[in-house]
């Protein structure tokens, strides 16, 4: 009898080799795979870590874009400044209310309104016929025609138009 065979196949050795590795790159596949889905669905709902990164990315390039722009706007005006003799320049357009100046317009504004609502309404009695007419010829006045202007119509229009809806409310009081 031949004797046994006591080493190894290369042959069979490399073959298990190669093997091993495909199975090797094919199991890390698949575990990159799973490990990006599981990220994925952990996402879901969750805070983003680069919010507060992208919002100082987005001010600091607004920053440069608005420094960008005052330079030019300093060089076109020391070109003008340049080419034009120097003399007083009116302002042809009111400047831009920013901070504290908006906040004080809109204060006076809102004051404004709140005066105009606040003002009290004419009232009018008429105790004959014919005081009534002339007031129901007051009333229709109100609307501005094509000859009346518009301040005469808010005059008009600020008449008591129906004082009996409140003289039930005014009984009870």
């Amino acid at each position: 009898m031949p004797k046994k065979f006591t080493g190894t196949n290369t042959k069979v050795a490399a073959a298990n080799d190669r093997k091993a590795l495909v199975k090797a790159e094919k199991d890390a596949k698949t575990r990159k795979a799973k490990e990006d889905k599981d990220a994925k669905d952990w996402q879901v709902g969750a805070e983003k870590t680069g919010k507060k990164d992208e919002q100082a990315a987005k001010r600091l390039e607004k920053l440069a874009r608005k420094a960008e722009a005052d330079k030019l706007l300093a060089a076109e005006n020391k070109v003008n400044a340049a080419s034009k003799p120097s003399r007083p320049v009116a302002k042809l357009a009111p400047t831009v209310a920013r901070g504290a100046e908006k906040k004080a317009a809109a204060k006076a504004q809102e004051q404004a309104v709140a005066e105009e609502q606040n003002r009290p309404v004419q009232q009018f009695q008429a105790r004959n016929i014919d005081d009534a007419l002339s007031l129901m010829e007051a009333v229709n006045e109100s609307v501005p025609e094509a000859g009346q202007s518009a301040s005469s119509a808010k005059k008009n229009a600020l008449i008591d138009r129906h004082p009996e809806r409140r003289f039930k409310a005014a009984l009870e009081a």
